[in-house]
């Protein structure tokens, strides 16, 4: 029974860890989601300022220096989307080993139980195998007396 007790811990340790993997997979596509959205945003923002055609060479400098750093911004949207992508992969390969990991204790908890079951069936049937003999020994010198 004490081994039953440490793998019914064991199962409650994976199952909280796969709870945790579960909250961390969707903090993790709700950041993907957003940084997503920001680099769309980003990426439509600098194709808008491509668009603004400026009359005077001042204008015109002020106007590249803008694109340049709508790009820069758009890009590093970009950058910050891809790694958010690569956590949240990160965050469902880390919730499927949870999930295994929870698996594998109920089995080996099924297991233990199933041999415990198994254990006592067959105490029960040397007790009644004990029995039966004890009977038979009291018939048999109970018969010549």
């Amino acid at each position: 029974m004490a081994a039953q007790r440490w793998v019914t811990t064991l199962l409650r340790a994976r199952a909280a860890n796969e709870d945790l993997a579960k909250q961390r997979l969707g903090a993790a596509r709700r950041r993907e989601q957003e940084t997503a959205a920001h680099a769309a945003s980003e990426r439509r923002r600098a194709s808008g300022r491509a668009e603004n055609i400026a009359q005077s060479t001042p204008a015109f400098l002020a106007s590249i220096v803008a694109r340049q750093a709508a790009a820069a911004t758009a890009d590093q949207a970009h950058r910050t989307a891809e790694r958010a992508r690569v956590a949240a992969n990160q965050s469902l390969d880390d919730l499927v080993e949870a999930a295994r990991g929870r698996r594998t204790a109920e089995e080996l908890l099924e297991r233990q139980t199933a041999a415990a079951l198994a254990h006592e069936k067959l105490a029960g049937e040397r007790e009644l195998d004990e029995i039966a003999a004890v009977g038979h020994a009291k018939k048999m010198i109970g018969g010549r007396g």
